[in-house]
């Protein structure tokens, strides 16, 4: 406790009216940043009760049950839900806090989706949900095909699933989003890709609406009945869309209006972009800018139609340069912090080990971006007239809550002193 004497000692001397650093406000993306900036802390009226929009997730991905045992990962083992909630709590304790993420974006699949056993969830759910709540984290549930969905997107079966799953959380707000389909490659998928047709046979378009043929429904079709049985539940969850270059690449990436038709009645829609560039044959710094420069301008696009979120990205073990990747992660969450768009790293492994290697390397490039904790002593001062309060003192400072679990406390203080400038 010597620490908190030295810092309430120095409020004899010294006023600040900001806990956290000023945001950083970079004018291009550097692979090496020299800026530093500290997350949004969670918008919450309550414990468990998340008013989040778009611009403030800043969280990770992950398998919902921790290590990714998908059918392409055999080695991961699924935990008893004891195992499952210390383990999602070391993760939090670990990891999560020190950067302020208040969102986690957790990989599900549903029974009759496709033969995947791997990331059903079930009763568990509420038990994971809880967990999240009491440290200030809000969860997006993710429908996770990872080539294991085939002729599942656009069916009867996903529209049901999705309205059943509504009707159970539709007034849950310790969930502020729906993910309804990861990367549902289609019957024309972009070249260079192998993956298995996910797209119901009932569903014929291209990306923006826009179809091979006269008969069927399109992508956007598709997903505007997912979302009307979802809100014909009574839910007003936000819905996630998946990436553009997922309904098949080409002039449709460039024209969000033909898309946009479809949301015109439906508010709160997000969508979301994969930020993905870990193929070793490709990793030079040329073509990376040819890459992110396109991509830069895709994004910007959009983004004047749709709020959009960078919701999967991350390290590679797969690839050979994990230092290259570094920065390139670094320069995509720059990216996010000049525009105002959340992010979300993938840190899905198949064991404890590799994820925590994963991890290392994802540490390293949040720790070289604009996002990286970083506090002065004017912080330690500020921090100082808050500490031992909650939400319904007058000395409350939401701001210098760290780790967004309603209090200012000895937890915050070691957040503080871990990243101290």
């Amino acid at each position: 406790m010597g620490l908190i004497f030295v810092i309430g000692s120095i409020l004899c001397v010294s006023s600040f009216s900001a806990c956290v650093a000023i945001h950083a406000d970079p004018t291009q993306i550097d692979l090496l940043p020299t800026t530093t900036y500290l997350g949004e802390n969670l918008l919450g009226t309550s414990e468990g009760t998340f008013q989040l929009s778009s611009a403030q997730w800043h969280g990770i991905g992950d398998d919902w049950r921790l290590y990714d045992h998908t059918p392409q990962n055999p080695s991961g083992t699924p935990l008893t839900i004891d195992q499952l909630l210390q383990a999602w709590q070391q993760n939090i304790d670990d990891h999560m806090r020190a950067y302020g993420f208040n969102v986690v974006r957790l990989a599900f699949s549903f029974l009759d989706s496709g033969g995947v056993t791997h990331n059903t969830f079930n009763s568990e759910l509420n038990d994971v949900l809880a967990l999240f709540s009491r440290n200030g984290i809000g969860v997006i549930l993710d429908l996770h095909d990872w080539a294991d969905m085939p002729n599942f997107f656009g069916s009867a079966d996903w529209l049901k699933d999705w309205a059943n799953l509504a009707q159970t959380y539709k007034n849950d707000t310790r969930i502020i989003a729906y993910e309804i389909f990861n990367e549902p490659f289609g019957p024309n998928n972009p070249p260079g890709t192998s993956r298995i047709d996910n797209w119901d046979p009932s569903v014929t378009g291209g990306g923006c609406g826009i179809p091979y043929n006269n008969t069927g429904k399109s992508v956007k079709d598709a997903l505007a009945e997912c979302v009307d049985a979802i809100r014909a539940t009574g839910d007003n969850h936000t819905i996630i869309y998946p990436d553009p270059w997922y309904f098949n690449g080409g002039n449709e990436l460039w024209h969000p209006e033909w898309f946009s038709n479809s949301t015109d009645n439906r508010p709160n829609i997000v969508v979301t972009f994969h930020d993905w560039f870990e193929s070793p044959t490709l990793q030079t710094e040329a073509n990376f800018s040819t890459w992110w420069n396109n991509l830069q301008q895709e994004m910007t696009l959009w983004k004047e139609y749709f709020p959009i979120w960078i919701g999967e990205f991350g390290i590679s073990l797969a690839a050979n340069n994990t230092d290259f990747q570094q920065k390139i992660n670094a320069g995509i969450i720059n990216w996010t912090v000049t525009n105002h768009v959340g992010f979300s790293l993938w840190t899905a492994r198949s064991n404890p080990t590799d994820l925590e290697q994963q991890w290392s390397f994802n540490e390293k490039a949040l720790q070289a971006s604009a996002y990286a904790p970083s506090y002065t002593l004017a912080d330690f001062v500020t921090f100082a007239r808050a500490y031992g309060s909650n939400r319904t003192d007058s000395n409350w400072n939401p701001n210098c809550d760290l780790n967004n679990d309603g209090q200012v406390d000895l937890i915050d203080l070691v957040i503080l002193a871990t990243h101290y400038n």
